[in-house]
């Protein structure tokens, strides 16, 4: 049903749809990632790794030669986590950067993240994702995480967008994400139909 689904989003409604490959999981996730992206119709990966499990130069190649800008195949790529675990070399392999911002609890430590992405790592903004999770709070400024996040992507940036971690961790009450989710992108891309 997955499957189905997934084809009828790209069709109907554009969505790009991810293969989600973390090298802390398994050792052999870039391999599953591009193979699986091909057969299954994926529009690219997205790469999790942290500065103890960088790929070797073999890995790097096969994942680049598949996705992301030095493909040229259209496929995105994707790397999620500290972009300071990222060789800098690396940066222009990748289309977008996702910070997990997901887990912070202040709007203080969100800005601080992105400052230091972009100051410290060298990301620019334009390639830059922050993310937020249903039930978060970011209490200094006593909003719901998704909401409060979404009005950084604008303020601190503009940014290149916002991740939504769990969002369908509310399978049997739809409503309780969806309404959140709807209005952080009411936020970042205001309808004119009301």
């Amino acid at each position: 049903f997955d499957r189905e689904d997934m084809k009828k989003v790209q069709a109907d409604m554009g969505t790009r749809i991810l293969w989600y490959a973390d090298l802390s999981k398994d050792k052999d996730a870039i391999n599953k990632a591009v193979s699986g992206m091909s057969a299954e119709g994926f529009d690219g990966i997205s790469l999790s790794i942290t500065r103890t499990n960088v790929p070797d130069a073999t890995q790097l190649e096969k994942l680049f030669a598949s996705a992301g800008p030095r493909s040229k195949s259209g496929k995105m790529l994707f790397f999620e986590g500290n972009p300071a675990d990222l060789p800098t070399g690396l940066h222009d392999a990748f289309d977008y950067i996702v910070l997990n911002t997901s887990g912070l609890t202040t709007a203080y430590d969100l800005v601080f993240q992105i400052d230091h992405a972009r100051q410290f790592a060298g990301i620019p903004s334009s390639k830059l994702i922050i993310s937020a999770a249903p039930e978060g709070k970011l209490t200094d400024i006593g909003k719901e995480s998704i909401i409060g996040t979404a009005g950084y992507v604008v303020s601190a940036g503009p940014l290149a967008g916002l991740g939504i971690y769990n969002a369908g961790n509310d399978y049997y009450d739809p409503q309780a994400n969806y309404k959140t989710i709807r209005a952080a992108i009411q936020l970042l891309n205001p309808s004119p139909i009301k």
